[in-house]
């Protein structure tokens, strides 16, 4: 399915849906590094796709660095 997405993205990267996708898979397999750059793409494509954000700060959480988790929230919450 990541390939699928990626795929897709190339295609159209305007849109996010496609990197918050792949971000959940990376999600599903422990992968929170591949994880975090999926949810970069995904808001670099919208920054108004507030799921990015939340994509974002469960992978940086599950790397523990939680200030970094914590702005993310903060700027989802922003929008």
């Amino acid at each position: 399915a990541i390939a699928k997405y990626d795929a897709a993205s190339s295609i159209d990267p305007s849109v996010p849906a496609y990197q918050s996708n792949a971000a959940a898979c990376w999600e599903k397999i422990q992968n929170y590094e591949k994880m975090e750059e999926a949810a970069r793409k995904c808001i670099a494509a919208d920054k108004a796709f507030v799921k990015g954000y939340f994509r974002l700060a469960t992978a940086l959480k599950n790397r523990n660095d939680l200030s970094s988790c914590i702005k993310a929230l903060e700027s989802g919450l922003a929008i």
